[in-house]
């Protein structure tokens, strides 16, 4: 609640179309209530930065502004003085009904909320109308209420002093868990970023491959000896049929079709055929190179 003076509230009612002057004198103030009227239009020249500081301000029409974007000017300036004027704690009254369009009070409101106001609730405002203002039956469409703190506030917490609250967790020394156990070893460090050579474009993996190929080309190879030696059998049992129905990492991927117990090697084969147009050439593809010969008039 705002605070008071010794002398009573202080409330300021802005008024300027019949409607809301007609609502502003059927208001009166209770006991040492000061109850003030002024014109909506004049008051935000009126209202100086020393001004007095009202407990409530009820605006009961927004004077000439009407809805658009030309209004806006005046409607933040209104909107500034009224927020400028009401005291801590005060509210602030936007009534409905005045005759004004509706556009234009929902515009009253929403810039009053951006100068900081927050909403009040119905029971406080109707105690603060209840004890110091009499006649007062104009429809409200919001009420707003000035916060006590300033914007940018800080505020001490005060701490426990040591005390541990009754049913909160106490984590011993032996129930923390050491970070670099959680890290396996044996795993081998991946460089990441430029300093990390990859042998994805190559035939084969480089002599100092750090990128796993080297390891997993030593691993399948081993696993392909196992499997051809006997020592191990397949446990799909699709290495022998062909890649159609090999694993992904089958050490036979690329490799014909064999026999269970065969030892696979591709031998270097050599096809020849005729050129065309070329009668005394043939070409031979002999390890994927293609080899031009004369065959003199043996064709």
């Amino acid at each position: 609640m705002a605070a008071t003076s010794s002398s009573g509230a202080r409330v300021l009612a802005l008024a300027s179309s019949p409607q809301g002057l007609s609502a502003a004198r059927a208001a009166q103030g209770k006991k040492d209530t000061v109850l003030t009227v002024l014109q909506t239009e004049s008051f935000p020249q009126a209202e100086t930065a020393a001004g007095a500081l009202y407990d409530a301000i009820l605006v009961l029409d927004v004077g000439n502004i009407q809805d658009g974007a030309a209004a806006r000017p005046a409607a933040q300036a209104l909107a500034q003085a009224v927020c400028r004027a009401v005291a801590p704690g005060g509210f602030v009254l936007v009534a409905e009904g005045s005759g004004d369009a509706e556009q234009a009070r929902r515009l009253m409101k929403r810039l009053l909320v951006y100068e900081g106001l927050v909403s009040a609730t119905d029971s406080e405002v109707a105690s603060f109308v209840a004890d110091h203002l009499t006649g007062f039956e104009t429809p409200i469409m919001w009420t707003g209420r000035k916060p006590t703190w300033a914007a940018g506030a800080a505020d001490t917490v005060s701490g426990s002093n040591g005390v541990v609250a009754s049913g909160s967790n106490e984590v011993d020394a032996d129930d923390l868990i050491d970070e670099a156990t959680l890290i396996d070893p044996a795993e081998a460090y991946q460089p990441l970023g430029k300093d990390r050579s990859s042998c994805a474009s190559r035939p084969k993996a480089c002599p100092n491959c750090t990128c796993g190929r080297k390891e997993a080309e030593e691993a399948a190879e081993k696993t392909r000896r196992k499997l051809e030696s006997g020592e191990i059998r397949s446990s799909c049992g699709n290495c022998y049929l062909g890649d159609a129905f090999r694993c992904a990492g089958c050490p036979y991927r690329g490799m014909p079709a064999f026999k269970p117990g065969e030892k696979v090697s591709l031998e270097e084969t050599s096809v020849v055929a005729p050129v065309p147009g070329m009668q005394k050439e043939v070409a031979t593809v002999s390890m994927n190179k293609v080899r031009i010969a004369d065959l003199g008039d043996d064709m």
